[in-house]
C-alpha cells in the first residue's frame, strides 16, 4: 500500500468512526405533575435536549402524541420561545381534535445560524394540556408522522434529525370519600332527653 493510499485509508476511517460518534437528539415528556384528580388539568412539557452535542437546532417540527383517550383528553398546546423572535414569528399549530392522538407543531422562519445563538442545550417545545376525564394510567409516547413514517423533527438545512423519543405516563386518581362517622347512639339519646327537659321547662303551666 502506498503512502497517499495509506492516508486515504485512514482519513476514511477517521470519518467512519466520527460519524458512528454522533449523538442523537432526545425528545422527553417531562411532566410538571404526574398524578392528579379527576376533573383537573395536567400540563406535560416536551423537552429536546442534546442539541449541542449534536451541533443541531430545531428549526421545525410535527408531532404525534398518542394517549388513551378514556382517562385523558387533550385539551391545549402552548409553545416555547426558541424557535421565532419578534421580527419573524413562527407559524405554531395544534389539532386536539382526534381522541387519543394529538398533533402540534412549528416552522420557524430564522435561519440555521439566527436559531444556533438563541437556542439553549436543552429546551421546551410545548407545553400540553390534558384534561383528566377517569381514574386510571395513560401512557404517553411519540407516533411515528402518518405521510414520513418517522418523529419529524428538521435541524439544519430542514434534514430530519436522529431523535431518542422518551415516554411518559399520566396517573389519575378517583376522588376520596370522606366517610363522616356517625354518633354513638347513647350520645343521641342523652341529648334527645335534654332537649326534652328544656322544652317541657320552657313550656310547661304557671297558675298566677
Amino acid at each position: 500500500m502506498t503512502k497517499r493510499s495509506t492516508v486515504r485509508f485512514l482519513v476514511f476511517l477517521f470519518a467512519l468512526f466520527s460519524t458512528a460518534q454522533v449523538s442523537a437528539l432526545s425528545i422527553n415528556f417531562q411532566s410538571l405533575n404526574t398524578t392528579t384528580n379527576i376533573g383537573d388539568t395536567i400540563d406535560v412539557d416536551i423537552v429536546v435536549s442534546g442539541l449541542f452535542d449534536a451541533g443541531e437546532i430545531v428549526s421545525t417540527y410535527d408531532l404525534f402524541v398518542a394517549y388513551d383517550a378514556s382517562i385523558v383528553t387533550a385539551s391545549t398546546v402552548s409553545f416555547g420561545p426558541y424557535l421565532d423572535d419578534l421580527l419573524f414569528p413562527s407559524i405554531q399549530f395544534a389539532d386536539t381534535s382526534n381522541p387519543g392522538m394529538l398533533e402540534f407543531g412549528e416552522i420557524s422562519f430564522l435561519f440555521d445560524d439566527e436559531l444556533a445563538a438563541i437556542q439553549p442545550a436543552s429546551f421546551t417545545l410545548a407545553t400540553l394540556s390534558f384534561d383528566a376525564m377517569s381514574s386510571g394510567m395513560s401512557d404517553l409516547s411519540f407516533a411515528p408522522h402518518p405521510n414520513f413514517g418517522v418523529i419529524d423533527i428538521k435541524g439544519r438545512d430542514a434534514q430530519i434529525l436522529n431523535v431518542n423519543a422518551g415516554v411518559g405516563t399520566i396517573t389519575v386518581m378517583a376522588p376520596s370519600v370522606v366517610t363522616v362517622p356517625e354518633p354513638d347512639s347513647l350520645l343521641l339519646m342523652l341529648m334527645g332527653f335534654v332537649l326534652l327537659i328544656i322544652s317541657s321547662h320552657r313550656f310547661s303551666f304557671h297558675p298566677s
